[in-house]
């Protein structure tokens, strides 16, 4: 609104007689065209003290909607060519805005998205992506086991969880070594059998039936484009040959079975799969129904093997149990255990089979009472690696609770490489709270917690927090409630600036996730204050209330800005109490202006300006120097949570003036320049050089069609951002467990961001007032040209009384 109205006027004008006291009602109706109307009703309060009524000079800017009501210009009548003449000179002026980029910015740099968001974005993604999509994972040999579609593996390999630095262990027939799919990702110093060896070659675990090859591959087996690959492709493999083949002599089986546990443990598996089951004479499952007490369970496993799973619970290896195939309600022995044994529960899956319709497969034993300790996972017609000794890499088709169980097993591999911070507990805790759900509702006696579905089980579970420390859990604050709410121009460059960085966000169970941290940045009230300042164009400021003399003018307002003067800086305190006072020395007026905010308002802080404009008759200059300090916000940028706690300060100073093109006709000018700094506790520690500037230019014509009316044309870039840094403290990694030691360290990194420079949008203003009846009529528009679908028109009309 070129100057402010502190600014002299550079011509006398007669003022219209008005009563010394007068009430204002204005009636406004404003709408961006995209958007519904808004309806509003001001009030204001002037009192005027002259020597003459009728006679004072006015010294308040012209752009003042009543204002213009009461004013008429020296000459009257029209004066077309001039007004005419003006249109030409503004519309060349602002033709060259629309072209030229302003402060030398590259136009092919940072783009102005204004458009409003319901809030700020919370940010977030899952994890930080592959540059591989989920689609480039579901190749055909991805699509050779139906398993892994469904339990949505591919997008699990698509977020880096492929099972690289895990170990799982197979308890099981053995595996072929040889096999094209397995050979890489045996471990050889880890595998040894449990067989009466030749030689005492404790090292061949070579597969005579087959069994332990197919749930090597489903686990583990290799990704290289031939047949098909384990759900942790990536993972290595300890092999540990104890469950005997027909003709095979082996060594009593629950001494295999506690040896195998504690060689898992000392080797550092994350899980030890176990697709097999204990039968009873008749050669069905002994199940978990079968025994009354934990002494009559322990009795039947014996106390070495109640010891190696006691020491396997302390060292948090996950034991991955099929529930058996004879269609029975309840589960196995050792799939259920941890019903007699809940101390256990956290680190004994129990896994039953379903089809590809996620159907209970006919023969297999259901969860039971072992219900809270069960999933279900794919187990009919799995494709995976057969043992061949001509090493010819065969692949068959097995069904079962085996596979099923291998799926899981690969599936702690999987979560382990993905979430190194979490211990074996949190991997199954997770794997059944995530579980797709199958059959009656809840948890159920056929399903247990449902189909395992990974893709469910690395989303962000609960809620999502922000660390700010070193220490996990020790600051932490909701990532719901973390913002920076940003104008536009601010929102576009703090996005633009953020993008390419990263900062870890932790779910429920604490594990870490990457986001962008421009994810968290959101356009605030960009549009709200484009109506409040079309508000102001068209009705002029008189909304304040006003105590004026012969050379002072007071003005202040109990809840808005209307008495601050008109610069791009007291415009971030529109709902502040403010008051400023303007006092006349010769052809000189000093104004004086502040506003504070406290918190209960949209802005914490304060802002003061001292200006000054003096009258060269028909040319007038205007300069104003100020100072601005918020809480919790800069440059109107609202930050809270993680992003709050910082304090900041802007100085600035502008230049203006004002010329006289003759017969009630001007030309204005104002450029502006503010630097910020802030320091902050949290997340941003400090901002440094962070400039702003703004220009506008203005043209004035009154008595154009009709005595006493008045247009007024303006064209502004406001607050462009022009560079400056800031440094940021930000979360990147947890710890990694220590067995079932859970990490509490937080990596926080500081990095210093550099702020791009962002072009303000273009702002096209248009004001025409005239009296109509007892009142004034005004109409107003605002125009972005460079931003789709920003039109504002306000209408106005003011009676004074």
């Amino acid at each position: 609104m070129g100057l402010s109205d502190a600014a002299l006027l550079m011509r006398p004008r007669r003022k219209a007689p008005t009563p010394p006291v007068s009430l204002t009602l204005t009636l406004l109706r404003g709408f961006p065209m995209t958007r519904r109307g808004m309806l509003s009703l001001t009030t204001a309060l002037s009192l005027a003290f002259s020597p003459v009524a009728g006679h004072a000079q006015d010294r308040q800017f012209s752009y003042a909607a009543n204002e213009a009501a009461s004013s008429v210009s020296a000459g009257g009548g029209i004066n077309i060519g001039l007004f005419l003449g003006g249109l030409v000179i503004a519309g060349g002026l602002a033709a060259t805005m629309i072209d030229y980029t302003m402060f030398g910015y590259d136009k092919e740099g940072v783009s102005y998205d204004p458009t409003p968001l319901p809030g700020p974005r919370p940010g977030p993604g899952p994890r930080s992506i592959d540059p591989r999509p989920r689609a480039s994972y579901e190749t055909n040999e991805y699509h050779r086991n139906w398993g892994l579609d469904s339990m949505n593996a591919a997008a699990r390999y698509a977020d880096g969880g492929t099972g690289l630095g895990s170990l799982i262990a197979v308890f099981d027939s053995g595996a072929d070594v040889n096999h094209v799919d397995l050979a890489a990702n045996i471990d050889d110093s880890l595998s040894h059998t449990y067989y009466e060896a030749p030689n005492n070659d404790i090292s061949d675990v070579f597969d005579d039936s087959g069994h332990g090859t197919y749930m090597a591959h489903i686990i583990a087996g290799a990704k290289n484009d031939v047949g098909s690959h384990g759900v942790a492709f990536d993972a290595d493999l300890m092999i540990l040959q104890g469950i005997a083949h027909q003709g095979k002599r082996r060594v009593q089986l629950h001494g295999s079975l506690a040896h195998a546990t504690r060689s898992a443990i000392s080797a550092g598996a994350q899980a030890i799969n176990h697709s097999w089951i204990f039968f009873d004479e008749e050669k069905r499952t002994r199940t978990i129904d079968r025994y009354s007490s934990r002494s009559h369970l322990e009795g039947f496993f014996g106390s070495d093997v109640m010891d190696a799973f006691d020491t396997a619970v302390e060292n948090d290896l996950v034991m991955v149990f099929a529930t058996g195939n004879d269609g029975l309600a309840q589960p196995s022995n050792t799939a259920g255990m941890a019903v007699l044994f809940p101390e256990m529960g956290n680190h004994v899956l129990g896994v039953t089979a379903i089809d590809r319709n996620d159907q209970i497969a006919s023969s297999a034993n259901r969860c039971g009472d072992a219900r809270n300790f069960c999933l279900a996972a794919p187990g009919v017609g799995i494709y995976a690696a057969h043992a061949d000794e001509q090493r010819n890499g065969i692949f068959s088709g097995t069904s079962g609770t085996s596979p099923a169980a291998a799926h899981v097993s690969g599936a702690v591999g999987v979560m382990a490489s993905n979430f190194p911070e979490l211990t074996g507990a949190e991997i199954t805790t997770i794997l059944r709270d995530t579980a797709r759900d199958l059959g009656a509702a809840g948890v159920d006696s056929v399903y247990g917690h449902g189909a395992l579905d990974l893709e469910n089980a690395v989303m962000p579970q609960g809620e999502i927090t922000l660390q700010t420390t070193s220490t996990l859990g020790e600051r932490e604050i909701a990532a719901s409630d973390s913002h920076v709410s940003a104008p536009g121009v601010m929102a576009a460059a703090l996005s633009q600036s953020f993008g390419d960085t990263s900062v870890m966000v932790t779910d429920g169970y604490d594990r870490g996730y990457t986001a962008s941290l421009g994810a968290f940045v959101g356009s605030g009230f960009d549009s709200a204050r484009s109506l409040d300042r079309m508000d102001a164009f068209v009705q002029g400021h008189d909304s304040a209330s006003q105590i004026r003399g012969n050379d002072t003018t007071l003005a202040f307002s109990m809840s808005s800005g209307a008495a601050l003067p008109d610069d791009p800086y007291a415009g971030l305190f529109e709902t502040a109490g403010s008051v400023s006072m303007a006092a006349d020395l010769g052809a000189t007026r000093v104004t004086v202006a502040s506003a504070f905010a406290g918190r209960d308002s949209a802005m914490d802080g304060y802002y003061a300006s001292l200006g000054a404009a003096h009258d060269f008759g028909g040319v007038m200059l205007e300069t104003r120097f100020g100072l601005t300090r918020e809480r919790d916000s800069f440059l109107g940028t609202q930050v809270s949570g993680a992003f709050g706690g910082i304090d900041s300060q802007t100085t600035f100073a502008s230049l203006g003036g004002q010329i006289d093109i003759g017969a009630g006709a001007a030309l204005s000018a104002t450029a502006t320049l503010g630097e910020t700094s802030f320091d902050g506790s949290n997340l941003l520690r400090k901002g440094s050089g962070i400039g702003t500037q703004s220009i506008r230019l203005g043209y004035e014509a009154r008595d154009i069609i009709a005595a006493y009316d008045s247009f007024a044309f303006a064209a502004s870039r406001e607050m462009s951002l022009t560079g400056g840094e800031m440094t940021v403290a930000l979360p990147t990694a947890l710890g990694a467990a220590e067995g079932s030691t859970r990490s509490s360290d937080v990596t926080v990194e500081t990095q210093s961001i550099a702020m791009e420079q962002v072009s303000a949008p273009l702002d096209l203003e248009m004001r025409y007032t005239r009296q109509v009846g007892l009142g004034r009529f005004a109409l107003g528009a605002n125009w972005r040209p460079d931003v789709s679908g920003h039109e504002v028109v306000s209408v106005g009309y003011t009676v004074r009384f």
